[in-house]
């Protein structure tokens, strides 16, 4: 048990236990004594304790920051830029707060005192290290805080979201400027940035090893995420050339689903239709096999043992879309041919993607024929999930393949379709309508599109208002 004792006007608490710090504190009252003594006791027999309480008196927040700046922020991608900033902080009154006395509402003043200095962008940017900093404390430097102050602490709200985008006007005066730039690079940088959306960083650091001119993709080894990513450099040329076709081809629908009704004429659903002409026709053997033996990849064709290895980390949804994309190349590979030389696309490696991009529109269009599908559509009210389900695609497959239903005489409602990841990044975008994509850069800040990666699983709803007025639903 805790031994209190009375030495002059105040009560002295001490605490000794076998493998713990010795722990002593005075107080003025005997019932604040005692409290300290029960809390202390118990924090030391869960063997919370591995350092005395009382390193927290001659520690400060700015040795905390100096620690975690030197230590964590300096393995991070923007370690330059995040020790700079904690350098600043270190020179404010908070940094020389011990972290005994600290608390949430030492932090709450320093913000309201920030707020008259610099933006709530800064000031956010600011906290959410020290946030961290509290948390690798508590976690893996074993000090005895409590609890993470800066977790009680309200972020001020961020009012600089973008609401306006770059006109050809002014992409015109913009390349005129960068034109009389002694600076070389600043053009093509522009122009890059412009076309790939890419961060600063990530373009500065392009290097020619870094470039595949067979394939025209250009490799980010670092990013955002800290997960390399590739570019395609032909993107832009394909979206435009779909987006002229209003995403709808009425000879790979037509096509789809007259073959769907050959195959499933027999009564057999299109799944085992699919793989039972891969496996007959073609002589193709279908083996999923464990991820240590496609460690790369998620599918692979292997012309030589004629078979189709599939990795059994991709979805059945997924499974059965690649078997229809194979099918699609061996059945009507002259039809797909056809429509990529009347695309007026000269580069191989656009051709290429246009050609990827329409085997998987026809691949869509047989596992959803047109008009099964729109009726389905219709009757559903367009439940995505519910059509999934029917069709047996994924919830992506299905809003992709409502961009689709373009025909003339049996259109359905002109869908929008975005694919975007954590980072803001845009890896996929169509639309069956007149909605504006941002030529340049990432979704709209305003938009609650950013709000799904917090919940997940969940429908989120949403009015857009373009500046020309025009109103949609997302």
């Amino acid at each position: 048990m805790a031994t209190i004792r009375k030495r002059g006007s105040k009560w002295q608490v001490q605490i000794r236990r076998k493998h713990a710090p010795n722990l002593s504190r005075s107080f003025t009252r005997r019932c604040d004594a005692e409290a300290w003594g029960r809390e202390m006791e118990v924090d030391v027999d869960r063997r919370l304790l591995k350092h005395d309480p009382r390193i927290l008196d001659h520690t400060t927040v700015g040795d905390l920051i100096a620690r975690y700046r030197d230590t964590i922020s300096i393995d991070k991608c923007d370690a330059k830029i995040e020790m700079d900033r904690l350098s600043r902080v270190l020179k404010l009154p908070i940094a020389k707060l011990s972290l005994s006395a600290v608390d949430a509402t030492d932090f709450a003043a320093h913000r309201d005192a920030r707020l008259g200095e610099v933006s709530a962008a800064t000031i956010n940017r600011e906290l959410a290290p020290l946030q961290h900093m509290f948390q690798i404390a508590m976690e893996e430097w074993g000090l005895p805080i409590s609890t993470n102050p800066l977790k009680l602490v309200r972020r001020p709200r961020n009012n600089n979201a973008r609401d306006r985008r770059l006109h050809s006007v002014e992409e015109e005066r913009l390349f005129i400027a960068a034109s009389k730039s002694k600076v070389g690079y600043i053009k093509p940088a522009i122009r890059v940035a412009l076309e790939t959306s890419m961060r600063r960083s990530e373009i500065l650091n392009i290097a020619a090893e870094h470039l595949c001119e067979r394939s025209s993709r250009l490799l980010i080894p670092k990013t955002k995420t800290h997960r390399p990513r590739k570019i395609s450099l032909s993107e832009p040329a394909v979206r435009q050339f779909l987006h002229e076709q209003s995403n709808y081809f009425p000879e790979l629908d037509e096509t789809a689903s007259a073959f769907y009704a050959e195959m499933t004429s027999g009564r057999n659903n299109i799944e085992t239709a699919i793989q039972e002409r891969l496996e007959d026709k073609y002589k193709l053997r279908i083996r999923v096999l464990p991820s240590s033996a496609m460690p790369s990849s998620f599918t692979y064709f292997d012309r030589h043992r004629s078979g189709i290895d599939i990795s059994e980390l991709l979805h059945p949804t997924g499974r059965q879309f690649q078997l229809a994309f194979q099918l699609g190349l061996l059945e009507y590979r002259d039809l797909i041919e056809d429509i990529v030389e009347t695309s007026g696309l000269k580069e191989d490696s656009a051709r290429g993607l246009a050609r990827v991009s329409l085997t998987n529109y026809f691949a869509a269009a047989l596992l959803m024929p047109y008009k099964a599908f729109l009726k389905a559509c219709e009757d559903t009210r367009y439940d995505v999930d519910l059509l999934s389900h029917r069709f047996g695609t994924s919830f992506e497959q299905t809003a992709h393949r409502l961009t689709t239903l373009q025909k003339p005489d049996a259109k359905g409602i002109p869908f929008f379709f975005l694919r975007i990841d954590a980072a803001g990044n845009v890896s996929k975008r169509f639309s069956a309508g007149r909605f504006h994509f941002s030529k340049f850069g990432g979704a709209c800040p305003r938009w609650n599109i950013h709000r799904t990666f917090e919940q997940p699983g969940e429908t989120l709803t949403q009015l857009i208002q373009m500046p020309d007025d025009t109103t949609y639903v997302s």
